[in-house]
């Protein structure tokens, strides 16, 4: 999100430059300078430094654009210790993007105000101990990545950097207080401030002193003469992206309840123990994170979240999930992993818009009946205390992808597609780790399957329970305990890959070289298949590995192993 305003860019050169005190000749070529007294000046930082080092690259773009990222700097102050940013950088014409990551860098010089041009500053993983105020001289930056340092303030001056949509701060451990300038930036779209938790322990992180260039609008605020309380502060007009995960949050920080244009908020790994009432009139949210924090009981009521596209609530300890019927209705995924939610019922599956339910880590002992066709078929993920709790899910005709595993094998009776409509629509089933000992029957019923997998069980014959005119083009049945293929499953007219790695089979079904679907590709790979040479057949609808036609051969892969008198290097051939 960050670079759209530069994917079209068309690279034109790549040059590296590695400069040194004894060699910095290249450096001339960069440069358009008349000054030659300065620009000696510049040459002489580098020649006087025997131990300078600097290695960047130099990216040109069309229309003069140019970026710079510095791999390698050494250049140490002797009164700080810190790196200091050679001032050649500060001298190159049309530089948009600038990168010094990881560069121990203390300060910028001020010939930084040079940079005019200057659209994207990445400062991330340095020493700043405060803000650059070189930086706010640079009127049309438009990106300032300035996470881990060791800033502790975010001074009133921002409020010059007029142009700038994206700030990142976050991981600044010693950061304690962010000017109350930040929030009328006019064109701010994206804020981090993540992993901030000396900021957030303080209620009152909000510094009210004012720039003299601040144009505070006194109509519209409370002033004491103390600069200590503002009300009705007009706060970040465009402000589409707000995260502020992973700070230890119990409570919604006021300096962002009034943010009319929010479209994404993460206040994830928190402390919260509901969905923020605060965040409720955000009338434009459209992703909402909320993972890892400690949520037990969801409400959400008519004519809440009515924008809202992506809910990720995941790695909480929600027991209950209500929706009122107007809420949530135009959500496309839902992300309720590792809760404790134990029945799924129809005010999750009557969201008309849903795409994606992912409910896997909560073991659900009920599926509620909801008779119900969807037009846009979503993906589910289920974790199910046993095989038997899905059969009612069959009565919700929705869903084009279902993944299903269980925690407890079921020895009864269970006929589970038994509840599967005519013209149901899952295209997609994954039976893994369900403890099964066969393929269910009444699996035909799902006319449209074009994906079986069930790895990962019990299953010790393959059986063709799939119906004469299956659209199966996949079977999967990874580490099963097969030792018996049912010779029709090699007519299925739309298979084209069957994978039966890491199972019992010793001999194949003599049909296997008369079969009519010759496109099958299929995966015998560890398997213990004998060879002709190791066994005396006595069934003639069985053969060996060595027997089958080559043709057919060609689309098989299997393990060859060393055997007497011959000498194969073992692996999977094909």
């Amino acid at each position: 999100m960050n670079f759209l305003l530069f994917v079209f860019l068309i690279l034109i050169t790549c040059t590296n430059y590695k400069i040194t005190s004894n060699d910095y000749d290249s450096l001339r070529d960069l440069i358009i300078y008349s000054d030659d007294v300065y620009l000696n000046e510049v040459y002489n930082e580098i020649s006087n430094n025997s131990t300078f080092l600097c290695s960047f690259t130099l990216y040109k773009f069309l229309e003069n654009y140019k970026k710079i990222k510095v791999t390698n700097l050494i250049n140490e102050g002797i009164e700080t210790g810190y790196n200091k940013l050679p001032k050649i950088f500060c001298e190159i014409s049309n530089l948009k993007h600038l990168a010094l990551m990881n560069l121990n860098l203390y300060k910028l010089p001020s010939r930084f105000e040079n940079l005019k041009d200057l659209k994207i500053l990445n400062l991330v993983k340095n020493e700043f101990q405060e803000f650059p105020r070189v930086l706010f001289s640079l009127t049309q930056l438009k990106m300032l990545h300035i996470d881990i340092n060791k800033i502790n303030m975010i001074p009133s001056e921002i409020i010059k950097m007029t142009d700038l949509e994206t700030l990142s701060i976050s991981r600044s451990y010693n950061l304690k207080n962010i000017n109350v300038n930040l929030c009328k930036l006019k064109n701010l779209k994206q804020l981090d401030l993540s992993f901030n938790r000396l900021l957030f322990s303080n209620e009152n992180f909000i510094d009210y002193s004012m720039h003299p260039d601040s144009h505070l609008n006194t109509n519209n605020s409370y002033y004491d003469g103390n600069c200590s309380v503002y009300e009705n502060i007009e706060t970040f007009p465009c402000l589409k992206n707000l995260q502020i995960h992973n700070n230890t949050l119990s409570l919604f920080p006021s300096y962002f309840q009034n943010i009319p244009n929010l479209e994404k908020l993460d206040i994830s790994t928190n402390d919260f123990e509901e969905i923020p009432h605060e965040i409720y009139s955000f009338l434009n949210l459209k992703k909402l994170e909320i993972d890892h924090n400690r949520i037990k009981i969801i409400i959400i009521d008519d004519n809440i979240f009515t924008n809202m596209l992506e809910l990720c609530i995941q790695n909480n300890e929600i027991q209950q999930f209500s929706i009122s019927d107007n809420a949530l209705q135009n959500l496309i995924s839902l992300n309720l992993s590792t809760n404790k939610i134990y029945k799924l019922d129809s005010n999750i599956l009557k969201l008309k818009q849903l795409e994606h339910l992912i409910m896997s880590n909560n073991i659900l002992t009920e599926i509620g009946k909801y008779h119900y066709t969807k037009d846009n078929p979503i993906y589910l993920s289920l974790n199910l205390k046993n095989i038997s709790v899905l059969a009612n899910i069959f009565y919700y005709n929705g869903i084009e992808k279902l993944i299903i595993t269980c925690l407890e094998q079921f020895d009864g009776d269970i006929h589970i597609f038994e509840n599967v409509p005519t013209n149901s629509k899952i295209e997609y089933l994954d039976l893994s780790y369900c403890f099964l000992t066969e393929i269910p029957y009444g699996i035909s019923k799902l006319i449209n399957l074009k994906i079986f997998i069930a790895n990962h069980n019990q299953i010790v014959e393959l059986k063709n329970v799939f119906g004469s005119n299956s659209s199966l083009k996949l079977l999967e049945l990874i580490h099963n305990q097969l030792n018996n293929v049912d010779e029709s499953i090699f007519d299925m007219p739309a298979l084209q890959e069957l994978i039966l790695y890491g199972n019992r089979i010793e001999l194949l079904p003599a049909r296997i070289n008369n079969i009519s679907n010759r496109r099958i590709l299929i995966d015998l790979c560890r398997n213990p298949l004998l060879r002709q040479v190791d066994t005396d057949i006595q069934t003639p609808e069985l053969i060996t590995i060595d027997q089958v036609d080559q043709n057919i051969l060609r689309n098989i892969r299997y393990t060859r192993l060393i055997i007497p008198n011959e000498f194969i290097i073992p692996g999977d051939i094909n």
